[in-house]
């Protein structure tokens, strides 16, 4: 699927599940966020497009981002503590979260991505937005998500949809491990959450559930 088709099937499926006034104002703020801070986050990536550390390409899935909007609606949804942990964004890929996480107050934000193109990116737009005076501290990191270590002050953890159920089941072995070794506050958003079975399995209970104005599903979740 390349890069049109996969923007066209999406425009579609939004149409479908959204309608036509939560798609459109989807449409016009991924318009704008970029254009306002001078960044590149926006578009779509396809799979087979993709250049994989390591070669794991049958555990991706194709990039979209984030829209601001449900962002900041789930931000009014965190206990004002997580802010003081670091935020880990998985599947990162050109940084639109690791952007609203720094721009929300996060104490450090990573982003954790397989893709080497989109940490490139990531790496230019969160330049771009220090440049702008952002002070928080960043990181990308470009590694399996299964095999990255999670940083003891970690306390929220961003999902959307990143990759398949084996993956998703190791990084929250780790999580889990991490929470239990060093217990603290935190918490796991998961858009488009396709695998909330796998949570479930893993002893992490649903939190919140909710939908944000323009149509985007999510959970929350904590041991």
């Amino acid at each position: 699927m390349n890069r049109f088709t996969l923007a066209l099937s999406t425009l579609l499926a939004s149409l479908r599940t959204r309608g036509l006034r939560k798609t459109l104002r989807l449409a016009v703020d991924e318009f704008r966020f970029d254009r306002q801070l001078g960044l590149d986050t926006g578009g779509f990536l396809d799979t087979t497009s993709m250049d994989i550390v390591d070669g794991k390409l049958d555990a991706a899935q194709p990039y979209m981002p984030t829209a601001r909007i449900t962002f900041n609606e789930i931000c009014k949804q965190l206990d004002p503590v997580l802010r003081l942990g670091t935020f880990v964004d998985y599947g990162s890929g050109k940084g639109r979260v690791l952007v609203l996480a720094t721009l929300s107050g996060f104490n450090k934000v990573v982003g954790v991505e397989f893709e080497r193109t989109l940490c490139d990116t990531a790496r230019r737009n969160l330049a771009t937005l220090k440049r702008a005076g952002a002070t928080t501290p960043t990181e990308i990191i470009n590694q399996d998500a299964a095999t990255f270590p999670i940083p003891t002050e970690a306390s929220t953890f961003y999902f959307y949809n990143p990759f398949d159920e084996q993956v998703m089941n190791d990084v929250l072995k780790k999580i889990q491990q991490s929470l239990r070794l060093k217990p603290r506050p935190h918490t796991i958003i998961y858009m488009n959450p396709t695998c909330h079975e796998v949570f479930i399995k893993a002893g992490f209970h649903l939190q919140y559930r909710g939908d944000s104005s323009v149509g985007q599903a999510f959970h929350l979740y904590h041991i």
